[in-house]
């Protein structure tokens, strides 16, 4: 998963890579993690996002370039 931060990475695609149902595998990636897959790829965004803030040498971002590279389209605000 953290190899894929910047995909749009479906439960769907994940499930068939290891030939299981995606409801099937959500029950296993829970089982075996304590959270759901869309949850876990979520703490991976943020905790590259809190990274990119850390490391960033002082270089300021737009507002919303963060949230464009590392976060993903769901989650950059509607401007509307």
């Amino acid at each position: 998963m953290e190899a894929n931060i910047d995909r749009n990475i479906t439960l769907d695609s994940v499930a068939s890579l290891v030939k299981l149902s995606p409801r099937h595998f959500r029950r296993v990636f829970r089982a075996s993690t304590g959270v759901g897959p869309s949850q876990m790829f979520t703490n991976i965004r943020l905790d590259q996002a809190a990274r990119d803030l850390r490391y960033s040498r002082g270089k300021l971002l737009r507002p919303g370039e963060l949230s464009e590279r590392v976060l993903g389209d769901e989650f950059v605000p509607d401007d509307t």
